[in-house]
């Protein structure tokens, strides 16, 4: 009777603990539970990923794609239009019941069920058109994307890195060296041997030291005013302007006012290109030659057109394009 009696006295305890643990009955499944949005959350990830034919449900929507090959051939019917379609096509075809549309133009704005049917709306409707205006110079682009590009790249004002030869910015200092080498590293190029150097004074240094190239009270040349610390030196320079080529290619009998232009030429003739580009390996003969080269690689262009403002790499780029304008004035 005792134990009987204890019995009885420790129930009513381990009945309040249970008491004090608070069960919510879920409205989907009417099962009680006590994390009822962990519990919600199972639901959602069932109902994702379950299959329209059997209701199997899978972890994932790979798991479910595969399920789904099973049952090819196998035609299902829409709850709202009564339409009788594949499983592959039901999850498309609901969209239009609801209204979701995904996929969304750019262009236009105009939204799509799948993203075939965008495809085939931007290629029937806007291949051929360019609705995104650059404000600075009325380059027109097909989407945002390229019209942003086209800004960083040539108007940004707000790039960090100035070049300290023409003040031109960029928006990083791997570009800002590639301009550099193209457009300023070694641009001084010395008149008499074609030497080249990076900045106007060590030009100068040079023709001083090398060529008997003097100050202002040295001997002046009349055509072009240079001054030469000596008068044979003056009078070795005056050749070039009385239009004497004294230096013969032995090769094509070509001949040239300067030892260095010669020896440049001969360089066509041996094939010798010692002019290599660090960005794709390609040889050039002159160094000319390898600078216009490199504003491909640096995206550069600096012609641009009066008329239509396209901008180009090259000068001859930009005279061939301003025949297309001198033709269309003509027709008119």
């Amino acid at each position: 009777m005792e134990n009987s009696n204890l019995k009885r006295e420790k129930s009513p305890c381990v009945l309040d603990k249970k008491a004090k643990k608070k069960y919510t009955t879920c409205k989907l499944c009417k099962t009680s539970v006590l994390d009822y949005k962990s519990h919600q959350k199972l639901h959602m990830i069932r109902e994702s990923h379950k299959c329209e034919l059997c209701n199997k449900v899978f972890l994932n929507e790979r798991c479910l794609i595969m399920h789904r090959k099973t049952h090819l051939g196998v035609k299902v019917k829409c709850e709202m239009c009564f339409k009788v379609i594949t499983p592959a096509s039901y999850k498309y075809h609901m969209k239009i019941h609801t209204g979701v549309k995904d996929y969304k133009c750019d262009m236009c704005g105009q939204s799509f069920f799948k993203f075939t049917f965008l495809k085939r709306h931007i290629i029937n409707k806007h291949l051929d058109e360019k609705p995104y205006e650059c404000g600075t110079c009325g380059k027109a682009f097909r989407g945002p994307y390229k019209l942003k590009t086209h800004v960083d790249r040539i108007h940004a004002v707000e790039k960090l890195f100035k070049c300290e030869h023409c003040d031109k910015r960029f928006a990083s200092q791997s570009l800002l060296r590639r301009h550099i080498s193209v457009s300023h590293e070694k641009q001084y190029q010395c008149d008499i041997c074609g030497m080249q150097f990076s900045t106007r004074q060590q030009m100068m240094s040079h023709g001083q030291k090398d060529h008997g190239l003097a100050d202002e009270s040295g001997f002046r040349c009349e055509v072009c005013s240079k001054v030469f610390a000596h008068n044979h030196s003056l009078k070795s320079h005056f050749k070039i302007h009385g239009g004497e080529k004294p230096f013969t290619c032995h090769v094509c009998g070509n001949s040239f006012s300067r030892l260095f232009n010669l020896q440049s030429h001969e360089k066509v003739h041996a094939g010798e290109k010692p002019y290599k580009c660090e960005v794709c390996g390609k040889d050039f003969n002159r160094k000319y030659n390898l600078n216009k080269h490199k504003k491909i690689h640096t995206g550069e262009k600096p012609y641009v057109c009066p008329v239509c403002f396209i901008y180009f790499g090259r000068s001859e780029n930009l005279d061939k394009h301003l025949k297309v304008h001198d033709c269309k004035e003509e027709s008119v």
